[in-house]
């Protein structure tokens, strides 16, 4: 999800492709490099890392007695 949103930018700075000079162009291909690095590191987490279960009422309750 996150890691779209990321592609997503790096794509919509693409499309500034031959619509600007060369010195404006090389910074952009820099930027894109650095959100695609983002992404694919985004994209591990959102795949690989685990999601803690949030309690429930019921456990929070039974906790506190």
């Amino acid at each position: 999800m996150i890691a779209e949103k990321i592609q997503n930018a790096s794509k919509a700075l693409g499309a500034l492709g031959g619509q600007v000079n060369e010195n404006v162009w090389a910074a952009i291909k820099c930027i894109r490099a650095e959100l695609t690095d983002a992404a694919d590191q985004v994209q591990d987490m959102e795949t690989n890392w685990p999601v803690p279960e949030l309690p429930t009422a019921a456990a929070i309750e039974a906790r506190r007695a």
